[in-house]
């Protein structure tokens, strides 16, 4: 075979584009580093919004749960008083026929 050798100006020139495209490979992979890097922290930080999220819908449930027991204790206090004071006006009314007419005109 008769192969000449190589220009030196064009083995600079070639080894010149090597060293331009192992810079850029290395950019890359760097840059794909570092925003792996961002979006692992996004990702964390997501899941720890979900979580306080899930817990504080948790302790929102818990305090609903509670403030339903209160009404419907309140409500059932409500009912207690509401029969007391119907059984009070039906004893008045019927020991004083006409009683509740003329307690109800005196506001």
């Amino acid at each position: 075979a008769n192969c000449l050798p190589l220009p030196s100006s064009f083995q600079s020139q070639l080894q010149e584009k090597i060293d331009r495209f192992d810079a850029i490979v290395k950019g890359v992979w760097q840059n794909s580093n570092q925003q792996n890097a961002k979006i692992s922290a996004l990702e964390k930080r997501a899941e720890e919004c979900r979580q306080e999220a899930a817990a504080q819908f948790n302790q929102f449930k818990v305090k609903e749960a509670a403030m339903q027991e209160e009404k419907k204790a309140y409500l059932a206090e409500k009912v207690l008083i509401l029969e007391e004071r119907n059984k009070m006006r039906r004893e008045l009314e019927s020991r004083n026929p006409g009683a509740i007419n003329t307690l109800s005109s005196c506001h």
